[in-house]
C-alpha cells in the first residue's frame, strides 16, 4: 500500500480522516438534545439528515498521520470553538487586536505566538491537500485535483521538506457563538480570474489563495504585514456565505428520515 503523502510502500495505512477526528464531537447535540446526532447537508444530493458517520478512508502511513497530528491538528484542536468558549478567538482579542469594524474586527497576526499561526496555516494546508487527493465516492466531490499543479509543493510543506511559498491564508473567525458548531469540507471556485479555497471548521472559515491568479487587492495586506495569514471575525450568521446557504437549504434541500419526522412535528 502507497502512503498519499510519502509516497513511500507501506504495509499498512492508518484509516485517516478528512476532518480532524476531533472535531465531530463538538457538531453533535448538547445533553438537551433529543437526537444527539449532527445533521448532514448534502447540497448535490439536495438533502438533510442525521448521522453520525465520519469521512475517512485508509490514506497515510503512521509517521504522516503522526506530522499531521504535531504540526497542525494537536494544536489547533486546543483553539477551536466549543461549547465552553473559543480559545483562538478570545487570543486575538487580548493580543491581537487592531480596529473593531461595523461587520468586521481585524487582528494583528505578528502580534501572536508563531506556533500558534503556524499550526493554524498547516491544518489548513493539509486539510485542503487530503481534499484534493481524496478518493470521493460517486468519482469526486468537486475538490478533487483542485491543488493540480500545486500538489508536489503541498507535499513538500507538509513533509517539512520546504516552505510554502505564494500561498496565503485568510481565517475568518465566527463571533457568533450560537453558529460555531459547524464544519464543510473543501471547495473551490472562482472570483473573477482569482481561484480560491474554503472550508469551515468549528468557528473558523479557512480561504486560501494559491499561484499566480491571486489578485493585487488579495495580496496587499498580506505583503504590508508581511504574513501568510490574516485572522479576522464578524458575526457568521450574518456574512454572505452564511445568507447564500440558507437560501439554497431552504429552497433546495429535503429533510430525510429522523430529521423530516422533526420537520413534520
Amino acid at each position: 500500500m502507497i502512503c498519499a503523502l510519502c509516497l513511500k510502500e507501506k504495509e499498512t495505512l492508518i484509516n485517516s480522516h478528512l476532518i480532524p477526528a476531533a472535531a465531530y464531537a463538538h457538531v453533535r447535540g448538547g445533553t438537551e438534545a433529543k437526537n444527539k446526532s449532527p445533521v448532514q447537508i448534502n447540497l448535490h444530493k439536495k438533502s438533510a439528515f442525521h448521522t453520525d458517520k465520519q469521512v475517512q478512508q485508509p490514506l497515510l502511513c503512521s509517521c504522516c498521520e503522526d506530522l499531521f497530528s504535531r504540526n497542525g491538528e494537536k494544536h489547533a484542536g486546543k483553539l477551536w470553538a466549543t461549547r465552553r468558549g473559543f480559545p483562538l478567538l478570545k487570543l486575538l482579542e487580548s493580543k491581537a487586536l487592531v480596529v473593531r469594524g461595523e461587520r468586521f474586527t481585524t487582528y494583528d497576526t505578528r502580534a501572536l505566538d508563531p506556533a500558534v499561526v503556524n499550526s493554524i496555516f498547516y491544518l489548513a494546508v493539509s486539510v485542503f491537500w487530503r481534499a484534493s487527493v481524496w478518493k470521493w465516492e460517486g468519482g469526486g466531490n468537486g475538490y478533487s485535483g483542485a491543488l493540480e499543479g500545486h500538489e508536489a509543493e503541498f507535499r513538500s510543506f507538509l513533509l517539512g521538506e520546504k516552505e510554502l511559498k505564494n500561498v496565503l491564508l485568510f481565517v475568518n473567525l465566527n463571533s457568533n457563538p450560537h453558529a460555531t458548531a459547524m464544519l464543510s469540507f473543501p471547495s473551490s471556485g472562482f472570483n473573477g480570474e482569482e481561484r480560491y479555497h474554503v472550508f469551515n471548521l468549528l468557528g473558523m472559515r479557512f480561504n486560501m489563495y494559491v499561484g499566480s491568479s491571486i489578485s493585487a487587492v488579495t495580496r496587499t495586506p498580506f505583503d504590508l504585514l508581511g504574513v501568510n495569514t490574516i485572522f479576522v471575525s464578524s458575526d457568521g450568521l450574518r456574512s454572505p456565505a452564511f445568507e447564500k446557504l440558507a437560501r439554497r437549504v431552504q429552497t433546495n434541500v429535503v429533510a430525510r428520515g429522523s430529521l423530516n419526522n422533526k420537520a413534520r412535528n
